[in-house]
């Protein structure tokens, strides 16, 4: 790559994906495709789906639920939404988490989403509609809504574009999220694609067409080629530009050398695919990636298992990656189809998954169900050979190189060249090296933190040699924070996991501070108290551990020094702690003011101030009101020359300060000498500014002082106005002066809603990325069944028109209709279908006919199953007796249900 070319390329920086097979993960659809499994099932029994026969597919766990509240969603409208754009908020969620990016971060950012869906018939049809969805099945059924949701909840400003190209609209979305990306129109970028079979339309119309596998298995490639095999699933990737991605640290999972789209135009039919076309696109992608097809060693192909389309994918294939290559190294094919089936519009993207991989695994994995090749193709070594078996990645002198296809029935085909991304390394723990460290957790309700409690501690126990301190940091800097909040304080990896699973049991622990974050209630008041929290050894910890404390005892010092005789750091470090009121209560303040500067360097900033006696003239210092000059004088002059105070001049602040003397707030540009003065003699008001600050709103009082003396005054003073938003925190303890209980100070305020920069404990070390468990949605069913009690109505009229037809001559005319004949007298009643002259594909038009004309689900096998029209008569009579009956009996109930309401 050169530099030129450097600005062309984009990084794939984050996976969310969910496939057949319980797939949650790019990890997990590793662990399927290197396994070799073979993951589909049959067909989901919870969609209400009314088969005459079993069948078999692909189906993502619990496409039926959804955490609408995470998103605020409501249960109303969340039924109303298509499943597909629900699996789309939570797969692009965790892809973002494993990113490495906060979801809050892209509220107002040009970041783009590009989405390949397209429509599955959920639910009924809006003029079918019964009141269980009303105004909500517009926007919950439009595919163009799948992508313009995504930039709703997230707050985006980028493009957002539903690409429906069929089979191959993930990768064609993935192509435009690229373009867009190199030209400016977007800094991030989320592509993908998703599919969900809420009806099981498409096995039934490829069933008729002879295009669906007997047995449920895509054979791609395989002499035994007989179909494909339906799926569903989602997959969205993060994207940035190359050179964005390297220079802000992210980790880089892969890189999109060069993509391209095309179409097949006039060929064959319709559906038929191109071998010319595909050629041609795959010369195109080659040269705009600057590579020859020997540099690439892995192809991702459509390979859907169907005879047509494989030949002509092989042929296109031989054509161009199979040309000009050394003996003993083909390009290697595969399709991971194979495994988890054809997941439709998001069956590209899984292609990209299992690649980038492959690629970060060195191996290239088995493509199953494969016999013997397809005929008419070279698979020599000279050329290409699918990958029966899996196999170590070959190690040539230059970056792992694959290549992905995707072709719709559209005509519509994409192909995209991929290189492999940067290989990071895992830190580990190093015991030598331990401190103590917050461990942070959110989640919009208790169940949901519990939840995901559970996951980390056994992300703890799969990973104990995962470094503290990287986890930390990733859990602070790459999660969005929400509502319900956690923080596990710890020095080694025994403290986290204990931490973590008293969490997740909802057990109560002493290193586990947990609290609800509520709007509006983010910047606390600082207390600061008079005598009663010294104590020896209070400081020497905090001097010795933290530069922020260290300096600002270090500054006070400096200015006590033209009013005092002795180092304030002696006393600190040294100790004893005299017991004379002129040393201790400078000390005092200096170590308060130091603690407060120790909060601001977390981010924790007061909105407002109270002291209690001399505590005041530290709460006018960091309010801003007084100058670390004016205020030390304060304190060293105080009871001796105040008359020497005339100097002080303090500021107006936009901190509230609220006097202890006036029991309310006054304006800081009072506390001058006459202030000081009145400090001394007059009574104190505490209680009453302590409410006087309540009732102007504030919730969260934070002591910072060596001990707390204030916190349960506090308590006492609020307990009468039954406030459960009321917190209130110390700062150190008598014998607890270091960084664990400033760190437990500051979770406390973390959690209960303060915004906190956790950087003077994590410190400025470059980003180290581990797969961090991502968030464990809660999700409720959510399902609207296709047709609607209206529509069941109606069909229950039809049902007793059609009640006293003859069956005979219903069989009979269309039996007619399909043969041809001019009279239905001339179709025998005892004659056998296959000596009438229909065959199964007249069977299937016949079948339709009469499922038309019934309005009875019909099995495609009829003709089979009855094989004379007598015979199919006799058993159309008694299921449409049947129907008929059920539809009364369903209305009556309907009826007598409507008249108890």
């Amino acid at each position: 790559m050169n530099q030129t070319q450097d600005r062309d390329l984009i990084a794939i920086i984050g996976i969310g994906c969910r496939y057949p097979g319980g797939v949650r993960s790019a990890e997990d659809l590793w662990n399927v495709v290197r396994s070799g499994a073979d993951v589909l099932t049959g067909f989901p029994a919870d969609r209400g789906w009314r088969l005459d026969r079993p069948g078999r597919g692909g189906f993502v766990d619990d496409a039926d639920r959804f955490d609408a509240a995470f998103f605020g969603i409501s249960p109303r409208e969340a039924r109303a939404m298509d499943p597909q754009q629900r699996l789309l908020l939570e797969t692009s969620w965790e892809a973002l988490e494993h990113a490495g990016v906060a979801a809050s971060s892209l509220r107002g950012a040009d970041c783009g989403m590009f989405i390949g869906a397209t429509a599955q018939d959920y639910g009924p049809r809006m003029h079918e509609a019964a009141g269980e969805g009303d105004g909500h099945l517009l926007t919950g059924s439009s595919v163009a809504v799948a992508s313009g949701r995504l930039a709703y909840f997230y707050g985006t400003s980028g493009p957002a574009i539903t690409v429906d190209t069929a089979q191959s609209s993930s990768l064609v979305a993935l192509h435009l999220a690229c373009q867009a990306l190199r030209a400016g129109e977007c800094s991030t970028a989320l592509a993908g694609g998703v599919a969900v079979l809420s009806t099981p339309g498409m096995f039934v119309e490829f069933a008729k067409k002879r295009a669906l596998a007997a047995d449920g298995r895509c054979k791609a490639f395989s002499s035994a080629a007989d179909g494909t095999a339906w799926a569903e699933g989602a997959g969205v990737l993060v994207l940035r530009r190359w050179p964005d991605a390297v220079r802000d640290g992210q980790r880089i999972l892969a890189v999109v050398r060069a993509s391209a789209v095309n179409q097949d135009g006039a060929s064959n039919g319709l559906l038929s695919p191109s071998t010319e076309a595909q050629t041609r696109l795959i010369d195109r992608v080659l040269s705009a990636a600057r590579l020859d097809a020997a540099d690439v060693d892995l192809v991702e192909a459509h390979g859907t298992g169907t005879r047509v389309g494989d030949l002509a994918e092989a042929r296109a294939l031989a054509a161009t990656y199979g040309r000009n290559r050394r003996v003993g190294r083909p390009v290697r094919v595969g399709s991971v189809k194979s495994n988890i089936g054809h997941a439709q519009a998001a069956s590209g993207v899984a292609g990209v998954i299992k690649v980038i991989m492959a690629m970060r695994h060195a191996t290239m994995p088995a493509t199953l169900h494969v016999d013997e090749p397809c005929d008419g193709v070279d698979w020599s070594d000279r050329t290409m050979r699918l990958l029966t078996e899996g196999q170590r990645w070959p190690s040539p002198d230059r970056p792992r190189l694959a290549a992905v296809s995707s072709f719709g029935m559209s005509g519509t085909n994409a192909h995209v060249i991929l290189e492999q991304g940067t290989v990071e390394e895992h830190p580990v723990a190093d015991p030598a090296s331990a401190r103590t460290l917050p461990w942070l957790l959110s989640a919009n309700d208790d169940k949901g933190l519990r939840a995901l409690a559970g996951r980390m501690a056994t992300f703890a126990d799969n990973r104990p040699e995962a470094a503290p301190d990287a986890v930390a940091c990733s859990l602070a800097h790459d999660r969005a924070v929400l509502r319900e909040r956690a923080v596990i304080v710890a020095n080694d990896h025994a403290g986290f996991r204990d931490g973590l699973g008293a969490l997740a049991q909802g057990r109560p622990a002493k290193n586990v501070i947990r609290g609800t974050a509520l709007d509006g209630r983010d910047d606390p008041v600082f207390l600061f108290p008079g005598q009663g929290t010294s104590w020896e050894g209070m400081a020497a910890e905090l001097l010795r551990t933290s530069p922020v404390f260290r300096d600002k005892i270090e500054a006070c010092e400096r200015v006590l020094a033209s009013h005092v005789d002795w180092s304030l750091t002696a006393v600190l470090r040294d100790g004893p702690l005299p017991e004379q009121a002129d040393v201790v209560q400078p000390v005092l303040f200096a170590v308060m003011v130091s603690l407060a500067e120790l909060w601001r360097s977390f981010g924790v900033t007061p909105k407002a101030v109270i002291g209690q006696a001399e505590g005041e003239i530290a709460a006018a210092h960091v309010s801003g009101a007084l100058t670390l000059e004016d205020a030390i004088a304060v304190v060293a002059l105080r009871g001796k020359a105040l008359a020497g105070l005339a100097h002080v001049r303090p500021f107006r602040t936009g901190t509230v300060f609220y006097s202890a003397l006036d029991g309310r707030a006054v304006d800081t540009d009072r506390l001058g000498a006459t202030y000081w003065h009145r400090n001394l003699g007059e009574p104190v008001r505490f209680d009453e500014a302590v409410r006087a600050a309540h009732a102007a709103g504030h919730r969260g009082f934070i002591e910072v002082s060596a001990h707390p003396v204030l916190t349960e005054i506090i308590e006492g003073i609020l307990e009468s106005v039954e406030d459960d938003a009321v917190w209130v925190r110390g700062t150190l303890r008598r014998g607890d002066g270091g960084m664990p209980d400033v760190l437990a100070g500051v979770a406390e305020a973390y959690v209960r809603g303060c915004p906190v920069t956790w950087g003077p404990v994590l410190g400025d070390a470059p980003r180290r990325y581990y797969d961090l468990p991502t968030y464990p949605f809660q999700g409720e069913r959510y399902w609207l069944p296709a047709s609607t009690d209206k529509a069941r109505a109606r069909q229950t009229r039809r049902a007793r028109k059609r009640r006293d037809h003859n069956a005979l001559d219903l069989v009979r005319e269309h039996v007619r209709a399909v043969l041809g004949y001019e009279d239905s007298r001339t179709v025998h009643p005892s004659r056998n279908f296959r000596d009438l002259g229909v065959d199964s594909l007249l069977g299937i038009e016949l079948c339709e006919r009469l499922r038309a004309a019934t309005g009875l689900p019909l099995p495609l096998s009829l003709v089979f199953d009855h094989a004379t029209p007598g015979a199919l008569a006799r058993w159309l009579q008694a299921e449409m007796a049947g129907a008929s009956a059920e539809a009364e009996q369903t209305t009556r109930a309907s009826t007598a249900a409507t008249d108890t309401r």
